[in-house]
């Protein structure tokens, strides 16, 4: 039947731009809209052929489906990466430039404490925000060696509450244990920024107060995940644990 011609032209439409791998988030996004008024097309010229003995004129099923893949672009929201990839495939239907996002490298660095220092790396998870939630937090030396380890359950919680939690659990454990010179670290930056101006929840004001007055020097520092792993798989544990387990 001639409207198989359709689903051969499908494959060549695109004159090879389709690299599912490299598409970028607009990309992807455009593939997709393309995709559903493809297979529109060869569902109605389909219909056309077998019903009403129409031909397939493959230039012009081209054009329409180009044509309808542009006036869509008021619908695509997101961003492109500015290769030569992705602007080839814009030009190609005839989009104009989409947002840029583009990538920075960071250095990061892991640095143990002084003597007498703890380095306490915390960190929470919620699995849904608010979802069944976790923290976690780990304690090392100035050796390196790891003091403690610990992951809690939380139950229904966010991600906000959880990695607040962490941070006042670890203080309190760290305090019964003898330690007063500390150092927290989280990989949430609007958590440490709360503990540093004492804009935290109204729940943790009295508890890292005792904390505060506890100890005889308290660090708060940012850090990025990739350092803060051990934290983080502790927390993830914590968050399929039962509330108070």
């Amino acid at each position: 039947m001639a409207w198989y011609d359709i689903l051969f032209f499908t494959s060549k439409i695109f004159r090879g731009y389709v690299v599912i791998g490299r598409a970028r988030p607009a990309i992807k996004e455009m593939w997709k809209i393309a995709s559903f008024i493809t297979m529109k097309k060869i569902w109605f010229q389909r219909n056309r052929c077998v019903y009403d003995k129409d031909k397939v004129n493959v230039k012009v099923i081209q054009d329409i489906i180009v044509k309808l893949t542009a006036e869509c672009e008021i619908r695509m929201k997101a961003h492109i990466w500015n290769t030569s990839y992705d602007l080839q495939v814009l030009n190609f239907f005839g989009l104009k430039c989409k947002h840029i996002r583009t990538s920075k490298i960071h250095a990061i660095f892991f640095n143990l404490p002084q003597m007498g220092q703890i380095l306490l790396c915390c960190d929470g998870a919620s699995q849904g925000n608010p979802g069944a939630a976790g923290y976690g937090f780990i304690a090392r030396n100035s050796e390196g060696e790891c003091i403690v380890s610990i992951a809690g359950g939380l139950g229904i919680a966010t991600n906000y509450y959880v990695e607040v939690l962490a941070i006042l659990c670890a203080g309190e454990r760290a305090i019964h244990r003898g330690y007063t010179h500390l150092i927290f670290t989280s990989d949430s930056q609007e958590v440490i920024e709360a503990f540093k101006s004492h804009r935290i929840l109204w729940f943790s004001i009295n508890r890292w107060r005792r904390i505060c007055t506890s100890v005889e020097d308290l660090k708060l520092c940012h850090s990025y995940r990739e350092i803060n792993f051990s934290a983080d798989t502790l927390a993830k544990k914590g968050s399929r644990l039962r509330q108070g387990e």
